[in-house]
């Protein structure tokens, strides 16, 4: 079964392009170790980390999936039943939904990766 990978950018006072080094080091890991999914947790908007954070890191994964270095993305408020990629994603890869303790919570401070 596949697992999923978990990457938590947040920290107290986050550098964004630290951040999104990181993020593209934690990309290129789990396609090298022939992983399929990422959880990523960059914080909420209500937090201080997610407030700077969020938006640079979704717009790097957009980037990201503009270019193919990655299949899709969902977002953490959007990653429920409900929601077409969701459902395809977990029909796929079940560890997205059996790993994830936030799956239907529609929490903005985090997103799933499908490489």
């Amino acid at each position: 079964m596949e697992h999923m990978r978990m990457v938590d950018l947040r920290s107290e006072k986050p550098v964004i392009t630290a951040t999104l080094r990181t993020l593209a080091f934690e990309i290129a890991s789990a396609r090298a170790t022939d992983g399929h999914l990422i959880k990523v947790v960059h914080g909420g908007g209500d937090t201080a980390c997610g407030a700077r954070i969020k938006e640079p890191v979704r717009a790097f994964l957009r980037r990201y999936k503009r270019e193919n270095k990655i299949r899709f993305f969902v977002p953490g408020e959007s990653f429920s039943d409900s929601d077409t990629a969701s459902r395809y994603l977990t029909e796929k890869f079940p560890a997205a939904r059996e790993e994830d303790d936030a799956y239907g919570t529609l929490s903005d401070s985090y997103v799933i990766i499908c490489l």
